[in-house]
């Protein structure tokens, strides 16, 4: 490297300062360049804040409306420019009759791709584009033409003709219909039509039919029957369809079609006595493609399917029998074993150990398990065995026992604790130990270990002398009580306890539950047959408890009468006699008799008997009971019907005999 003359430091910043660098603040770059529009003149690589440039839009596009041509340089050093000042001038529309010109805009640089309706070919160009034309745009080509394909005459036959006119021009679309001389058939497509396949020369759908004499002989079917086309002749076109007899089963095609070569197309099918396709076991497979049908005495082997084998004295073939059914030895190939599972502190729930069977896992209570939940006896290699390793029982763990203050537990330094294991705490002398004296390690998720409780607390606890009014302690006489000691209470006579017998010195230094109370009370209120307590009924009651009984069905509260009820000062109810009536019935009248009732209320009985001379027709009592939000009673009033003269008499002399004869007896004695 060839060093130059040297320049004094401070000379560089005064040429920096004198020649701004290319980009430097207050200048812009050289103006965009755009495809649609083009700067007049030479374009300088820099210029001032300020400088305002004019576009001219180039050829073959024009300024759009409203849009402005000039761009400014700006003080960020960038151009303002408005997008697409100038836009592409418009070529005129076309139409293309027969046909399209596919295009998406007219302007400027705008290409038409030209393609015919179905039916036509393209004369001409299979494009344009919009170029520039003198002064303005315009296509560069003229719009093609679309032809009508058109196809030579139809070809003749012989023995018949068709319906197409002599020197007529025929195109894509058109058809021409065959017919055939009186006695012949027509063999092939009677109608045929102009298409194309290269959408340019035409030609006809498929050759002209041919016309002469077709015959097929009497279709016959061993062992089966036809369903139709009974003939007695069959010509060109005639079709048959067979069914076989029962107990047979059709092979080949059940229809056929007599065709020109004066034979029955698909040859003529079999009846055969045959089998469906063998039975799908899970257990097993056939080799090969399996039919849909076999012929009685066909005889076909099985193989066992992975993860089975032949069971012994089984037979994997299987015959089909004269009735169509396959003889099949049941349950021929049986699973491969899987080894026994062992699981030390736990256990694998499993009701076999062959191919597919699954052992689900599970440990004793105070064990996790560590590994999979289950395994599934599956193929491996040529053979069986479980897909997953037998899981662990891990005992499992608590955390070591909290300790206490001024106490301790039986838990050793380092001990491990797990699934069932207990330590007891003591209390410093002179303490109560609050809460549980021993807590052992369980389990609620059946994964982790916790402890069952809390660990208990040391403290000093003293209850105040328990004492209760119009009672008496039974046990527990102190002098002095601390936690856990019990008192049990009784009232003195007249007196009835409320709340709990028994209290509990506790750790808060009071008695758990609160001391109880003797008052005076009453029993239970009396059970009343004509009203009713709503609601449940307790066995004792404070004095001056205000009791409201409801008349039950069938009674109706008396006049002047209280349903209210009252726990006295003598531990007794104050109860109005009789506050609820039974509801009444209405009067009975039976004519030619009598109805005997001494009452109308509720549950009263009415005994109907009729006159000398008349007999009961009917019920023979009545009752008053409840009927709706009432009372009624029970059943219609019978009917006292008279009886005949004779009858009467009768009944009149068999009494005046069966007086004297009473007369005599008494006599007598």
């Amino acid at each position: 490297m060839v060093s130059g003359p040297r320049c004094p430091p401070g000379l560089w910043g005064l040429l920096a300062l004198l020649l701004p660098l290319p980009g430097a603040r207050g200048t812009c770059d050289s103006p965009p360049r755009l495809h649609f529009a083009e700067l007049p003149g030479e374009v300088n690589n820099s210029y001032p804040v300020g400088t305002k440039l004019k576009y001219s839009c180039r050829p073959g596009y024009i300024l759009s409306s409203g849009k402005s041509r000039f761009v400014t340089c700006l003080e960020n050093s960038k151009w303002s420019v408005e997008a697409e000042f100038c836009e592409g001038r418009r070529c005129k529309p076309f139409e293309l009759e027969n046909g399209r010109g596919d295009i998406t805009d007219l302007r400027f640089g705008a290409r038409a791709n030209f393609s015919c309706d179905e039916g036509y070919r393209l004369i001409g160009p299979t494009f344009a584009q919009c170029v520039i034309m003198g002064n303005g745009v315009d296509w560069d080509t003229e719009v093609p033409l679309c032809q009508a394909i058109p196809c030579r005459p139809p070809h003749d036959i012989t023995q018949g003709s068709h319906n197409g006119q002599s020197g007529e021009e025929f195109s894509f679309g058109s058809a021409v219909t065959y017919k055939c001389d009186p006695g012949l058939s027509l063999i092939g497509e009677a109608s045929i039509h102009c298409t194309t396949k290269d959408h340019f020369n035409g030609e006809w759908s498929g050759p002209a039919p041919e016309c002469k004499v077709v015959k097929c002989p009497e279709p016959e079917v061993k062992n089966g029957r036809k369903q139709s086309g009974f003939g007695p002749d069959y010509s060109y076109g005639n079709a048959v369809i067979f069914a076989c007899d029962s107990g047979y089963t059709l092979h080949g095609s059940s229809s056929v079609r007599c065709e020109a070569n004066n034979s029955w197309v698909p040859s003529l099918p079999t009846c055969l006595r045959t089998c469906d396709s063998p039975p799908r076991l899970h257990f097993a497979e056939l080799p090969g493609v399996v039919n849909n049908s076999y012929p009685v005495g066909t005889k076909l082997q099985y193989s066992c399917r992975p993860g089975y084998i032949l069971s012994s004295g089984k037979s994997p073939f299987v015959t089909c029998l004269e009735n169509s059914k396959w003889s099949v030895d049941p349950e021929f190939c049986e699973g491969r074993r899987c080894k026994p599972l062992e699981l030390e502190n736990g256990r694998a729930d499993i009701t076999d150990l062959r191919f597919g069977a699954r052992a689900n896992f599970s440990c004793d209570e105070g064990y996790r398990l560590i590994g999979p939940t289950f395994a599934e006896c599956v193929i491996v290699g040529n053979g069986v065995d479980w897909d997953t390793e037998v899981p662990l029982c891990q005992a499992i763990p608590c955390p070591p026992p909290p300790g206490i203050t001024q106490g301790s537990h039986n838990g050793q330094s380092g001990e491990e604790f797990s699934f069932g294991s207990a330590v007891t705490y003591k209390c410093d002398p002179g303490l109560s130990l609050i809460g549980e004296a021993s807590i052992h390690c369980t389990t609620k998720d059946h994964f982790n270990g916790e402890w069952s409780g809390p660990a208990p607390e040391c403290k000093v606890v003293k209850c105040p002398e328990p004492e209760v009014k119009n009672g008496r302690k039974q046990s527990g006489f102190g002098p002095d009580y601390s936690y856990g000691n019990a008192v049990i209470f009784a009232c003195d006579s007249g007196y009835t306890l409320h709340g709990s017998s028994s209290v509990r010195c506790e750790a808060n230094n009071s008695w758990v539950p609160s001391l109880p109370t003797c008052l005076r009370t009453c029993d239970s209120p009396p059970r009343l047959h004509f009203a009713e307590l709503p609601g449940g009924v307790n066995n004792s009651y404070p004095v001056g408890t205000k009791l409201q009984y409801s008349c039950r069905p069938g009674y109706i509260l008396s006049s002047g009468k209280s349903p209210f009820v009252t726990c006295l000062e003598n531990s007794k109810w104050s109860v109005d006699p009789e506050f609820c009536e039974g509801r009444r019935c209405k009067p009975l009248e039976l004519e030619n008799g009598r109805a005997d009732v001494t009452d109308l209320r509720f549950g009263a009985r009415a005994d109907f008997s009729c006159d000398e001379g008349y007999r009961l027709i009917g019920p023979t009592f009545a009752q008053c009971v409840i009927v709706g939000n009432g009372v009624d009673w029970d059943t219609e009033v019978p009917l006292c019907q008279g009886l005949n003269t004779g009858t009467v008499i009768a009944i009149g002399k068999m009494r005046v005999i069966l007086a004297v004869l009473i007369t005599n007896l008494f006599i007598r004695q």
